[in-house]
């Protein structure tokens, strides 16, 4: 049987990990298979220690790789260094070993701001910040590019592909790099046996139990690694739109990548913790029938009919903060992360425009059942040419909208959940799709594995 080799991150508290796992157990019904774990010991720490015992991890690798029938690389630049030179050599070598290749990259991005429109901003921010953040972008987009070329001139003697989760992705690499061994499909997760399990969950009690909730607490959750683009911000911000029962919940944590040596607390972290301990629930206080208490939900003084300032009475008590109605529940077991998802009575992707690529949270949740209500950025506009009208949506940081949608999600029967339109997408884009196109592309012989 032909032997296929993942090279990706694995056991690790990583979507990629995750993901990997999900290709191994699909990839294995057809071809053996291996996981080249990266080790992200040697290959995410500064040091020129460090970058040789990376360098040498890599080589060994792609000696490694030559002995496969497949290789498909899972490519997420922060995975293999802490600097582009150091993921530019390093992947170049496991390019160039793979004898017949799928490289698949998360993220594809080009350069879309010119250097004068750069300066023109920093002169009118009167700070460097904006010059500073063209140049670390062009980096990147100068790193895409040289991959994609690589692949391209691997690809005049050999099968070699690059699979991207967007058509977005996809014209990227075929129309503005001139690339044409490119294929897209989104990205998929649960077996039909899983996802039925998925769907087939509704002991809400035993979840509001285990979780520490409430019998009539109505859970808003936030899904995966917390970071800014994630568009925290207007979730707290919906929240103060709530009824109390309302509690947003965090299903996850800040990344590992984002740990920093001797710092107390992560700066966004830190910012959150603020924001949400700062804020004071106006709609709490409005429940309590409390007219002197401002949109942010500090109590204001009260006229009398000449004018003169009243002081507010002593039995008027500034209603609870915030805090009270958020939780971080911290990462969860691959299971349990699915049932959090299928039982939130709504679960909300706010994410700002950042250039992101598919979202693995949308994707897993859109399979497991869940009351999903997204911005409206462009990579969910993606993914709604995959899988249609799916899920709702909200337009970007307007959390008055984000309110009122999580209200529809939570009041809808818990299986009515756009049901029909999710098993049409379903049948189109899969698992079973996804490892089929990829064996395609390798140019499996499908005659020697008659269930491909």
């Amino acid at each position: 049987m032909a032997r296929l080799a993942i090279v990706s991150t694995y056991n690790e508290n990583c979507g990629n990990a995750s993901y990997t796992h999900v290709l191994k157990t699909g990839f294995s019904e057809f071809v053996d298979v291996d996981v080249l774990p990266l080790d992200l010991f040697l290959l995410q720490r500064k040091g020129s220690a460090f970058t040789r015992a990376g360098d040498a991890h890599i080589r060994a690798m792609a000696a490694t790789l030559r002995t496969y029938d497949y290789v498909n690389i899972q490519f997420e630049a922060g995975l293999f260094g802490r600097t582009v030179a150091d993921v530019r050599r390093r992947i170049g070598w496991l390019i160039e070993a793979a004898p017949n290749l799928i490289l698949t990259m998360h993220r594809v991005d080009v350069d879309s701001t010119s250097r004068w429109h750069a300066a023109w901003l920093a002169i009118r921010a009167r700070s460097f910040k904006p010059w500073k953040r063209r140049a670390g972008s062009k980096r990147y987009v100068d790193l895409y590019r040289g991959i994609i070329e690589q692949v391209g001139r691997e690809a005049k003697h050999k099968n070699a592909w690059i699979k991207v989760h967007t058509k977005r992705e996809r014209r990227i690499i075929t129309d503005i790099y001139q690339m044409p061994h490119c294929f897209d499909y989104p990205l998929a997760f649960l077996t039909p046996e899983e996802r039925d399990a998925a769907w087939a969950q509704s002991d809400m009690a035993s979840f509001h139990e285990r979780n520490g909730f409430g019998p009539h607490d109505k859970i808003v959750g936030l899904f995966g690694y917390i970071s800014e683009y994630k568009g925290i911000e207007t979730a707290v911000q919906a929240l103060l739109e709530l009824p109390p029962e309302y509690k947003l919940v965090f299903f996850g944590s800040h990344h590992p990548q984002s740990i920093q040596a001797h710092s107390a607390v992560h700066p966004f972290i830190d910012k959150l913790i603020k924001l949400v301990d700062e804020v004071v629930s106006s709609v709490d206080a409005r429940e309590r029938g409390d007219s002197r208490v401002r949109a942010v939900g500090k109590p204001i003084e009260s006229l009398d009919e000449a004018g003169r300032v009243m002081p507010v009475p002593a039995t008027v008590s500034p209603p609870p903060r915030l805090s009270a109605r958020v939780r971080f529940v911290g990462n969860l077991p691959d299971a349990e992360f699915i049932e959090a998802l299928r039982l939130s009575d709504a679960v909300v992707l706010p994410y700002i425009e950042v250039g992101q690529s598919m979202s693995g949270v949308i994707v897993l949740g859109m399979e497991a059942g869940a009351k999903l209500v997204c911005a409206n950025n462009h990579s969910f506009a993606e993914t709604r040419r995959y899988f249609g009208d799916t899920f709702l949506g909200f337009d970007i940081g307007n959390y008055v909208e984000l309110a009122q949608k999580v209200q529809h999600a939570a009041a809808q029967p818990e299986r009515s959940t756009m049901r029909e339109a999710r098993d049409q997408a379903y049948a189109r884009y899969n698992i079973a799709g996804s490892i089929k196109a990829q064996l395609d592309h390798f140019q499996h012989v499908a005659e020697k594995n008659p269930h491909v």
